[in-house]
This record gives C-alpha cells, structure tokens and sequence, in this order.
C-alpha cells in the first residue's frame, strides 16, 4: 500500500487508480515506513458519487477520485490541526506569502508577477490548495499534490509570513486588517467539512491563524508595482 507524506502527516490511500497515483508520486514516501500512518484513505465509489454530486458532471471520475481523495484526507487532518486554505502560496526569502479570493480575483496572476518581478528568489508552493498546519505554535504552509489548472506545487513548507486578500483594481493599495474581517474572509477560504465536531475544529484553527498570521485587503492592478507594494508591506508584518 502506497504511503504519501502530506503536511508532515503519513497517509495510506489503498484503492486509487493511476491517475490520482500519478497525481500524488512527488508526496509519495520513499524507502520503508516504520511508523503506523496517521491517516488512512481508503477509496471508494461512493467517494466518487459524491463528488459528481458536490462537483457537477463537468469532470471525469478519475478527477473526481482524486478529489474524494483529498477531501477524506482534510477530513482526517482537521484532527491535527491542519487547515486546507484555498490560496496561491509562494515563498520568499525563508518566509511564505498566502494570496486569497473570490474566483477571478487574481490569485495565480499575482503570484505570476512575483515570479516576473523577483526572480529565482520566488518559489510557488502551491498555486491553489496549500495546507496550513501550526508546528510548535507556528503556522507553516505546506505543499500538495492539488495545484490548480497550472499544476504548479513544491513539495516544501515555509512559515507563514502574511496573508491577502485579492481585490481587482486600476491602483494599488494594501490595508491591514481587523480580526473580525481577517477571521469572515479566512472562514471564506477553508475547507467545508461535513460533521459537527470537525466544523468546530475547522473554526478554531481559523481564529488560531487570524490571531497569529497578519491579514491584509489587497487592491491591485497586473503589474510589478503591485508585487513589490505585496512583499514590502508583508515582509514588515
């Protein structure tokens, strides 16, 4: 049975096809593993149906399964107090930077400017479902073998350094948020997990992050200005 390391956890998936396989080879463990995994997926087709369901008829099975399979594994990885967080995340300079949104908001564009702007020093971690997971009260985003339509991941983690939140706009601004603010549009962006005691989970490794990590509304433009205004006010927290 494959086992996969995924936000430092060990999980089993038995039953996947090739495609989900292929999609999670970079997470696979290599060499043997002589700990019991932490989280067991095991697929099934009702995994599958529910996806159509959740999802629509827009999608192959195989995606589709590969879906499921990450959504048991958030389920599971709540327990470790670890967030799946809809985002664009990339590294610089030792530290991680989270770009959120609503769709079309500009997410992966931006994170493309960083690229463009800074270079060799810029890292996409994942450009579409990162995890978050506190570490000794840290919180570090993670890499995963979910990345969006550009299929851009590494698998690294990097301590969060700072969180925005995307707004179109024909100039650029960046203003800190509130708690309250920072905690609606986090709760936006998770993981919707189905049963009580995990939905609770859910919402208090959101405020644990609101509290720890500093948030930002982000107006911005397509352009170099926009990066560097990103990264200059994040860098200083």
């Amino acid at each position: 049975m494959p086992m996969y390391r995924l936000a430092d956890l060990i999980v089993s998936v038995e039953g996947a096809g090739e495609y989900t396989l292929k999609q999670m080879e970079d997470y696979r463990c290599t060499g043997p593993v002589k700990i019991v995994p932490q989280i067991r997926v095991e697929v099934t087709k009702a995994m599958t149906l529910r996806e159509r369901a959740l999802e629509g008829d827009g999608f192959s099975d195989e995606y589709l399964e590969c879906i499921a399979v990450y959504r048991a594994y958030c389920e599971q990885a709540l327990l470790h107090d670890v967030l799946f967080f809809h985002a664009s995340a990339l590294a610089k300079d030792g530290s991680a930077y989270l770009f959120a949104g609503k769709s079309g908001a500009g997410k992966s564009t931006h994170t493309r400017m960083w690229r463009e702007t800074f270079g060799s020093s810029v890292t996409i971690i994942n450009d579409d479902k990162p995890l978050i997971r506190f570490v000794g009260g840290v919180p570090y985003v993670y890499g995963t073998p979910w990345d969006g339509k550009d299929h851009l991941n590494t698998n690294i983690k990097m301590p969060v350094r700072g969180i925005a939140f995307l707004e179109k706009a024909d100039t650029c601004r960046i203003d800190r948020l509130c708690y309250t603010e920072g905690r609606r549009r986090t709760l936006e962006q998770l993981f919707r997990p189905a049963r009580w005691e995990q939905k609770q989970q859910n919402v208090m490794c959101a405020s644990r992050l609101v509290n720890t990590v500093p948030m930002y509304r982000l107006a911005c433009d397509i352009s170099a200005h926009a990066a560097v205004l990103a990264y200059e006010t994040m860098s200083r927290g």
